[in-house]
C-alpha cells in the first residue's frame, strides 16, 4: 500500500474475481478472539484490474484510491476457520437495500456469500464468492491439448455435414 501510515496489527489482502471485475480490499484487525473484517471497493477511475498477474514489484495499490466506505463484520475462530457474518443489519447499499456477507477465510482462500436486498426488504439475488491463492497459472497439459485438437476435428466435421445437407436440402 502506498499513500498510506500503516495501522499496528492491520493486514490487508487484495482479491480480485475476474468473472464479474470485482476488486476488494479486505483489512483484517484482530481483537482478542475475534478478527474484525473491512471491506473496502476502488475509486472507479483507478484500475487494479490484473494486478495479481504483474510482477512482484508491481503489487501496490495507492490508498488514496480504496473508498473510505466500508462492510464490517466479525469472524470468530471456529475449529480450523474464522466464520462471521453482519446479519441481520447488513451493510447499506445506493439503493436504500442492504447487502448481508457471510465470510469464511480459511488456510488457502476465502468464500464469501453476498445476499443483496431490495429497499423493500425483498432478497433480489445472492452471489457466492470463492477467492483461491494463485501461485503460479499452470501450463496446459499435453491431454488438455489433445482433447482440445479432438474437439476442434470434431467440429470442423459437423460443419462440414451440416454445410453438405444445406447444399443438397
Amino acid at each position: 500500500m502506498t499513500n498510506t501510515n500503516p495501522v499496528a496489527g492491520t493486514q490487508n489482502i487484495y482479491l480480485e474475481q475476474k468473472s464479474i471485475n470485482r476488486f476488494r480490499l479486505y483489512s483484517f484487525s484482530q481483537e482478542n478472539s475475534a478478527v474484525n473484517l473491512s471491506i473496502r471497493a476502488f475509486d472507479t477511475n483507478y484500475s487494479v484490474t490484473g494486478l495479481c498477474n504483474r510482477p512482484e514489484s508491481e503489487h501496490t495499490l495507492d490508498s488514496s484510491k480504496v473508498l473510505a466506505t466500508s462492510c464490517n463484520l466479525q469472524l470468530l475462530w471456529e475449529p480450523t476457520d474464522y466464520i462471521g457474518n453482519n446479519s441481520p443489519n447488513g451493510c447499506p447499499t445506493s439503493s436504500g437495500g442492504k447487502v448481508i456477507s457471510s465470510v469464511t477465510v480459511f488456510e488457502n482462500g476465502i468464500d464469501s456469500l453476498d445476499e443483496i436486498f431490495g429497499a423493500n426488504g425483498n432478497l433480489l439475488f445472492g452471489t457466492p464468492i470463492e477467492f483461491r491463492r494463485v501461485d503460479s497459472i499452470p501450463e496446459p497439459s499435453f491431454t488438455l491439448g489433445i482433447l482440445a485438437i479432438g474437439f476442434w476435428g470434431i467440429s470442423k466435421t459437423i460443419l462440414r455435414k451440416h454445410k453438405q445437407k444445406s447444399t443438397v436440402s
